[in-house]
């Protein structure tokens, strides 16, 4: 029988994807129509990676992001996002391997590598 460390690496594995995976997975960012489900997701300004993040509800949160305040105006810098959808469980050390992988710009901080997703990030 597998150990619950051991079936969380093999089960966050599945959900690390490439580069070009997640291009392809790319779409313009438009409402309505967002995605529903729990997932990691990635916002771009234009063709440049901006932004990694998780949520429990993806359409909330991505809305939420599009538009940020009260006048209901978009934010001009999303254009396109992509969701690797992901079970809650995992959403931890899926996002922190994605951020510690890109570095994206408006990640401001970098909050310490989750243990599942440490053996999964090569040394530099």
């Amino acid at each position: 029988m597998l150990s619950t460390a051991t079936r969380n690496r093999h089960n966050v594995e599945s959900y690390l994807w490439h580069a070009e995976a997640i291009e392809a997975a790319r779409v313009p960012y438009v409402w309505p129509g967002l995605p529903t489900g729990s997932g990691v997701y990635f916002l771009f300004e234009e063709n440049r990676l901006a932004y990694v993040g998780q949520s429990r509800q993806l359409d909330k949160r991505l809305y939420r992001h599009g538009f940020p305040t009260r006048t209901q105006k978009p934010v001009p810098w999303l254009t396109h996002y992509a969701v690797i959808p992901t079970p809650i469980e995992l959403l931890d050390p899926v996002e922190s391997f994605f951020i510690y992988l890109h570095e994206p710009p408006m990640n401001k901080r970098y909050w310490p590598l989750h243990p599942d997703a440490a053996p999964y990030l090569k040394p530099v």
